[in-house]
């Protein structure tokens, strides 16, 4: 279900015009020693640069047919082809088994695509703390055009972090807290709760949480306050609806029993956290079988290396620096919850692949040095697999029925987080719910 194509379609292929420097097409072990990161003559589209092959679909991509997990036998036939202003001839298939038909382009991340983009771009001037009109200024393109592609990049990370979940050893113990920022208005502040190993300081999971505006306010804050829940008011268990969440995440990439002996999960002394704890059945049992203990620290104790909490602090002091709707009193504050979601999961599949665990003296690693020294290989994952899930992301388009999920990844990804003040819900294609 989660191996990447064996090739990839003709039509995607880079004429020789378009991409200067490259006279051989590159083979896919190649290929997946390339980091994303890299500064590659292609825009590290590699995909475009294999050549020679033809394309075979693994799967039906049509939802609800019996080769929609996998293809077998003779399952499809070759139906025609047409011809795209931007890609050239693409390839028809029907299937044998439902008789709908598809094409080369709906396994691709460019489906639907009137004009390329570089993700790799994207992602790189989105994490370095630019925002949406700055991001278009720097590809030469419209604000919609980044929105949309943030959108399917956003996808495609929620997909990886699912697909390296499994191939992580999960024995180190970890912490969490809330990163605490706000969205369209600071009536509207929320908390995105992030899940960390404290060896490898890898991101396990994430969640979000709306609150209500606390703390001093004067009465013309106030009655602002009041014109603003009009319509949309955070309820009060929203704190402990997703630390519940990210305890079922926990609960789902743990290995039982475990073999390293106990996890510690560290926390701050939030009374939700406690409260969403005790009445979880599951961890309270895996807690009577010695599995889990949940340990709290003060939240004003100070954030060094001997706190248990410093590897939420130090991806805290990251997102703060490296995204610009996090920056304090910034003017360029989120407009909408699922576009600063998406933004979130894609600056955390660059820390976990992308970015180096420890950064010594003042060179550049190289690119295969940046894999093996990524938080994902830390926490225990191959850095083939890692290479390979991020050529993955940027080439091949996710499917949510072919994708195991967590709860609010789905809830995200299905468009049923409402954005304040007035509860509207993101508009999304009908392709992102195949």
């Amino acid at each position: 279900m989660h191996d990447l194509p064996s090739v990839v379609p003709k039509s995607l292929r880079l004429s020789a015009d378009t991409v200067r420097g490259e006279a051989h097409p590159i083979s896919e072990q190649q290929a997946c020693r390339i980091p994303v990161c890299s500064t590659h003559p292609s825009g590290c589209d590699i995909r475009l640069l294999r050549g020679g092959r033809r394309f075979h679909p693994q799967f039906c991509p049509h939802r609800g047919c019996r080769h929609h997990c996998r293809g077998v036998g003779f399952w499809y036939i070759h139906w025609g082809s047409y011809r795209n202003s931007c890609f050239g001839r693409i390839q028809r298939f029907r299937c044998r088994g439902c008789g709908g038909s598809f094409s080369e382009m709906s396994f691709s991340a460019d489906i639907y695509i009137k004009r390329r983009a570089c993700y790799r771009r994207l992602q790189s001037v989105l994490c370095d703390g630019a925002g949406v009109r700055a991001a278009a200024r720097r590809l030469e393109c419209s604000t919609g055009t980044v929105a949309n592609r943030l959108q399917r990049s956003g996808r495609a990370a929620f997909a990886t972090l699912a697909r390296l979940s499994p191939l992580l050893k999960h024995h180190e113990s970890l912490a969490f807290d809330g990163f605490r920022s706000f969205c369209v208005s600071q009536h509207a502040p929320c908390d995105l709760t992030h899940l960390i190993g404290l060896d490898s300081e890898y991101v396990y999971a994430f969640d979000y949480a709306p609150l209500r505006r606390g703390g001093r306010m004067s009465e013309a804050q106030r009655r602002a306050r009041a014109r603003f829940e009009e319509h949309l008011r955070a309820a009060p268990e929203a704190t402990e609806e997703s630390a519940r969440r990210l305890y079922d995440a926990l609960l789902t990439t743990a290995d039982f029993p475990l073999k390293a002996g106990r996890r510690e999960i560290w926390s701050d002394e939030h009374p939700g956290y406690d409260r969403a704890w005790q009445a979880h059945p599951h961890l309270i049992h895996a807690q009577s079988r010695g599995w889990f203990i949940h340990r709290t620290v003060s939240s004003r104790r100070a954030r060094n290396q001997h706190n248990p909490l410093w590897a939420v602090n130090y991806f805290d002091r990251q997102l703060r620096k490296d995204l610009a709707e996090h920056h304090r009193e910034s003017v360029c504050h989120a407009r909408s919850v699922s576009a600063m979601i998406a933004r979130f999961a894609l600056y955390a599949v660059y820390h976990n692949t992308e970015k180096p665990r420890r950064i010594r003296g003042s060179r550049t690693p190289p690119a295969a040095e940046r894999v093996c020294t990524s938080h994902a290989v830390a926490a225990g994952a191959p850095a083939k697999a890692v290479a390979k899930l991020m050529l993955w992301r940027l080439t091949c388009r996710p499917f949510l029925s072919r994708e195991h999920l967590g709860e609010f990844a789905e809830l995200w990804w299905r468009g049923q987080i409402p954005t304040p003040p007035d509860g509207r819900f993101p508009e999304l294609p009908q392709y992102a719910f195949a």
